[in-house]
């Protein structure tokens, strides 16, 4: 998984809120271990249509 950037302020909290997902919603899943990967930086382009719909619903703009 990849962040904006390393030193993202809502890493702890995007971390364990997709941890929670994936424990609570994939059945037979006990634990969760996320590694995080900078090697490519991340752009808009990683954002799905749905997102960037949902997005720009909350005012963002690409």
């Amino acid at each position: 998984m990849t962040l904006t950037s390393p030193d993202c302020p809502l890493q702890e909290l995007i971390l364990e809120t997709v941890s929670k997902k994936i424990l609570n919603e994939v059945e037979g899943i006990k634990s969760v271990n996320i590694s995080l990967d900078f090697t490519k930086t991340w752009t808009t382009n990683h954002i799905s249509k749905e997102g960037k719909e949902k997005l720009k619903k909350l005012g963002w703009n690409f």
